[in-house]
């Protein structure tokens, strides 16, 4: 049972992650900056008035995020699948790709939490 557990937590860990970084690299205005969360979860339905102009950008924003959660999933589930497999010499190979996966996205939260 501890092996489909890890594969579904690896799914949610890397959607979520991929998700955070894809809403940090989402693209933003030329005056405004980027859009705040609650603009480009809703596609730029919450605009109001003359703001709405800028709904095409809400609408790339959250198809930017919602790359990022799907190239994520994908990467949880590649880890999650090898998590699930029982070998001694599969874990350590294993445990480094999740130690790179860890670094990777490490790094790029850092990265644009400067930006931010």
């Amino acid at each position: 049972m501890r092996g489909p557990r890890i594969f579904m937590v690896n799914m949610s860990i890397g959607c979520l992650a991929g998700g955070f970084i894809g809403f940090l690299l989402r693209p933003s205005a030329f005056v405004i900056g980027q859009l705040p969360f609650q603009h480009v979860i809703t596609r730029g339905q919450s605009l109001p008035g003359v703001e709405r102009v800028f709904m095409s950008l809400a609408r790339e924003s959250f198809n930017t995020m919602m790359i990022g959660a799907v190239i994520g999933l994908l990467a949880g589930v590649v880890i999650g699948y090898f998590m699930s497999r029982k070998s001694s010499c599969r874990g350590k190979v294993l445990q480094r790709y999740q130690d790179i996966f860890r670094a990777i996205t490490a790094f790029f939260l850092v990265l644009f939490l400067k930006n931010v």
